[in-house]
């Protein structure tokens, strides 16, 4: 992999929380910019802008494959292909997204790029899911596992397996779903990540509700519901509020299950309040 390619895959997104500024600055270079170097500001580029425009970002990402084409420069393309995929991802496109990265997935199985190979199973997986073809996804989150298994890599892991227990609720199938569930919340748990804890022990609350264990489920939405009041984080407490008062509503204890449920759009609206000042 060529050095220049290799730092661009290494920059956090982190780097481009102030993304208008950044796409200005890359903006100025992109007017001189020639060969390698203009392909790899348009995919930086599309990088910082696939989340919030995503036309924009398939434009410059498809700019950017073009050229790599022209160039016959392999790396590249399947950069680029990747970054096409991202921006559908974001704009709900899935199939043209899963479309995209397969073309990525094979340009990179060829080049041997096994780490980069990694994140597209857990993508491909994303996007099937998303398009209701659940049994692709499962293949390819499972692929996932497989290999972030190997190299031990415990935060990939954890979001893969709760990725995969999300899979199996979307098919019905709720032990399988519990057991993927409580390997995520076990390495999220050792990692101290609370937000992965909460989010991981929603997914488990509705499974176990869906398998009439009230009791677990009810254990974990409360898990939930302390570490996100103490983050403050009303969207996704609305949301364990929610899940609690299904589980009591489920119990036939609809009067402390209304109290839940009125808990859950109390929240909601402050949400909405919140983002709108």
């Amino acid at each position: 992999m060529s050095k220049l390619l290799f730092i661009l895959l290494l920059v956090p997104f982190s780097l481009f929380a102030e993304g208008n500024s950044e796409v200005d600055s890359l903006k100025q270079l992109l007017a001189t910019a020639e060969g390698v170097e203009r392909i790899d500001i348009l995919n930086t580029m599309a990088s910082i802008l696939e989340r919030t425009d995503f036309d924009r970002a398939v434009e410059l990402a498809t700019e950017a494959y073009n050229l790599a084409v022209q160039l016959e420069d392999r790396e590249r393309q399947a950069l680029s292909l990747k970054f096409i995929g991202f921006g559908h991802l974001s704009a709900c496109n899935y199939n043209l997204a899963a479309s995209f990265f397969g073309r990525s997935l094979a340009i990179q199985q060829e080049l041997g790029w096994e780490s980069e190979v990694l994140g597209l199973y857990s993508f491909l997986g994303t996007a099937f899911q998303n398009s209701g073809d659940y049994a692709t996804a499962i293949n390819y989150l499972l692929l996932a596992a497989e290999i972030y298994e190997n190299y031990q890599d415990s935060i990939n892991m954890a979001m893969v397996y709760s990725n995969i227990g999300s899979v199996y609720q979307n098919l019905k199938e709720y032990r399988p779903a519990v057991e993927y569930g409580l390997r995520s919340y076990q390495l999220v748990s050792t990692l101290g990540h609370l937000y992965g804890i909460s989010l991981v022990a929603i997914q488990l609350g509705v499974s176990y509700n869906k398998l009439g264990d009230y009791l677990r489920a009810s254990d974990y939405y409360h898990i939930a519901i302390k570490n996100l009041s103490e983050m403050g984080d009303l969207q996704t407490l609305a949301s364990a509020y929610g899940g609690l008062s299904d589980v009591l509503a489920a119990q036939e204890n609809y009067t402390v299950a209304l109290e839940y449920l009125e808990l859950n759009s109390s929240h909601k609206c402050n949400f909405i309040n919140r983002k709108v000042i």
